[in-house]
């Protein structure tokens, strides 16, 4: 069994370090205003008590949350995804390092919709967003850019090359590298299993597949299409 937890308070610390109140709220939010010797007190007497700031009263002081909104179901389900479990995971970990946390959210359907973003929004659940699946004609950006809202893309942002918050796999040059890969192994003829026509990323590292063989004077090999699915492979 694990006891009650007890919460150490900012007046505590004040009188542990012979201080105001005013003056160890200054120390965690302006500590430019506090001379260094008092400072360093304070921050001592913070870590021998373990004093944590209360998210809550910083929230109203500030009017920001902390917290980074991503939606769950943008990167579909996560027996089909071996990315987005990982992905969550390393942001939620990361995010405490820059004094935030991550907030997921769902909608329904396998593609992004704004109501999940616009209830977010409007109940100022989140600070900033995290976009994932990203595809042509994205309605997010547009609509978080209306509301003045940042975000940072988990795959390039398509379309729109006045973006650049956002980090992707280059996948011509991954798909291009492979083919050169099996080329150099002595194969010939190298197929392609891609995503149907007109998907921004599947068409990308068809390009990258292509690119290979014509450089190689190759006519290119049987192509396939499928969802996360390799029975079009075997047929």
């Amino acid at each position: 069994m694990t006891g009650t937890i007890t919460r150490v308070t900012i007046r505590e610390v004040a009188d542990a370090a012979g201080v105001s109140r005013q003056t160890v709220s200054n120390a965690l939010v302006h500590p430019e205003r506090v001379k260094e010797p008092t400072l360093e007190k304070v921050r001592r007497v913070i870590d021998e008590l373990g004093y944590r700031p209360s998210k809550a009263a910083q929230t109203l002081r500030s009017q920001r949350t902390g917290a980074v909104g991503f939606e769950l179901n943008a990167t579909g389900s996560a027996t089909k995804n071996a990315v987005s479990f990982p992905f969550v995971l390393a942001l939620s970990e990361r995010s405490r390092a820059h004094g935030s946390h991550m907030v997921t959210f769902g909608t329904p359907g396998n593609r992004p919709m704004l109501a999940g973003y616009e209830d977010m929004v409007r109940t100022q659940v989140v600070d900033a967003f995290i976009l994932a699946d990203t595809h042509l004609e994205d309605p997010r950006p547009a609509f978080l850019d209306a509301q003045g809202i940042p975000y940072a893309a988990f795959g390039r942002l398509w379309g729109r090359p006045e973006l650049t918050s956002w980090a992707d796999v280059d996948g011509a040059y991954g798909a291009a590298t492979a083919t050169e890969h099996c080329l150099a192994t002595g194969y010939e003829r190298v197929g392609f299993l891609g995503w149907p026509d007109g998907s921004a990323v599947g068409d990308d590292r068809r390009d990258g597949w292509e690119r290979a063989l014509v450089q190689a004077g190759l006519p290119p090999g049987p192509r396939a299409t499928t969802i996360q699915d390799l029975s079009s492979a075997r047929s």
